[in-house]
């Protein structure tokens, strides 16, 4: 009995031992294959769907997640600059309500990609990246581009964050 008990406290061991090292850190050998990869996992949102979201949704967030130069050359009214390398650290002061539409743009889709993996694990549930980004937007609707942008302040499309709620509203 008391062989019994070791054996199967050993089998435990080794299965918990071995499921802990199952998490392996994935390699790429380039950045391209890693924004591949990222682009196979997410949703994305197509030029004529954002202009039709721009049209006629009332509340959703649009994320330029462009550097400041880009963003403050031009972007598309409405949206609210948070740059790639700080999106972890200011998205959920800019973009608080985490069930809206998030849909996030740079230049040519690469940068977006990637911080569409990212957000649904900040527990942002409709993520897209738009198609080509803003180069293709650019293109398309060159009526809808904005000179210089006064900044994210002015954003129509973000709604007002909720009042009072202690612990995290």
């Amino acid at each position: 009995m008391r062989q019994r008990i070791q054996s199967t406290v050993l089998l435990f061991a080794l299965f918990l031992f071995s499921s802990c090292n199952s998490l392996e850190l994935k390699e790429y050998k380039n950045t391209d294959e890693l924004v591949e990869e990222a682009r196979s996992e997410i949703d994305f949102i197509s030029q004529e769907e954002l202009k039709a979201a721009i049209d006629n949704e009332k509340q959703f967030y649009l994320i330029d997640c462009r550097e400041k130069t880009a963003y403050d050359s031009a972007s598309i009214p409405g949206a609210i600059h948070i740059p790639r390398g700080l999106l972890e650290f200011q998205v959920s002061t800019k973009a608080h309500d985490h069930n809206r539409n998030v849909y996030i743009f740079c230049e040519d889709g690469s940068k977006s990609a990637l911080a569409a993996t990212v957000l649904p694990r900040l527990k942002y549930s409709n993520v897209k990246s738009l198609k080509d980004g803003f180069k293709a937007w650019k293109q398309n609707y060159p009526d809808m581009v904005e000179l210089e942008p006064d900044g994210d302040e002015t954003a129509t499309n973000v709604p007002a964050p909720a009042s009072g709620g202690g612990c995290g509203g």
